[in-house]
């Protein structure tokens, strides 16, 4: 009796470990797809642009500017992905909707025009980034802003 209650659990704790395994596989196979693949989601750009088009609220507009600065730049597209995170920063600063997410997309235009290698440029907003770092007195992101000046000066 007691050999057939341990053999019993031992068929159970082999079949939760062999699924939790298969869950595992499935999961991380269809991670790789879109990683691996040249487009995760091909006409991703017009599908964005056209819901930007037809976005009646500028809240909406900007989140679906700063996703395609996102789709631009999976897709090494980087001077349209820094036109769409200026135009999401545009429409934040007439509609005075979050300063933490200008300060974001201020810092990710710093970032994307220092890759590019647009030092003036990534300079101006680096500016703005560290102002709009102090007026939120977000020490995160002020200590960010000093170690990406550091390195611009390093180059």
């Amino acid at each position: 009796m007691v050999f057939a209650k341990h053999k019993n659990l031992t068929f159970i704790l082999i079949r939760i470990v062999l699924l939790t395994l298969l869950c595992y596989n499935v999961l991380l196979l269809n991670g790789q797809s879109w990683k691996f693949s040249a487009n995760p989601h091909p006409g991703e750009t017009d599908s964005l642009k056209y819901l930007i088009r037809n976005a009646k609220n500028d809240t909406v507009k900007i989140i679906l500017y700063e996703e395609l600065s996102k789709a631009y730049r999976y897709e090494k597209k980087m001077d349209s992905c820094v036109l769409s995170l200026q135009q999401a920063t545009e429409i934040n600063i007439k509609t005075n909707y979050s300063l933490q997410k200008q300060c974001w997309e201020v810092a990710s235009i710093d970032y994307i025009l220092f890759e590019m290698a647009n030092y003036l440029e990534s300079l101006k907003y680096a500016v703005q980034h560290l102002a709009l770092s102090e007026q939120l007195n977000d020490t995160s992101q002020k200590g960010e802003q000093l170690i990406v000046s550091k390195s611009k000066k390093k180059r």
